[in-house]
């Protein structure tokens, strides 16, 4: 965690205010703080191409409940197109304008 820490500042400030990595709420902190800098790298990375598409797909989970995916289709450096997926997320209902927000 501390070699990472170097890298990331959030979770170099993270685990100087927090002592107990075992617990769940910690490690599902920690998860967040990867996801947060993970999606920051995405979005550079796409901002830096000028060009991209939103892919957005529709499904339901196991449980009924619908969720849509979210992917980021850009060019990189070499020419090349990039897929890179940013994240599922639960949506309250199924209308044009719950989706588009």
């Amino acid at each position: 965690m501390k070699l990472r820490a170097g890298d990331v500042s959030d979770l170099q400030q993270w685990l100087q205010r927090r002592n107990n990595l075992t617990s769940g709420s910690r490690q599902n902190e920690v998860l967040d703080i990867y996801a947060q800098d993970i999606v920051s790298r995405i979005c550079s990375d796409v901002r830096k191409s000028g060009n991209f598409a939103v892919i957005v797909d529709g499904t339901q989970d196991i449980s009924g409940k619908e969720q849509q995916s979210i992917c980021l289709r850009c060019i990189n450096d070499n020419l090349e197109p990039q897929q890179k997926f940013v994240g599922m997320y639960e949506q309250p209902e199924m209308t044009g304008s719950t989706i588009a927000k």
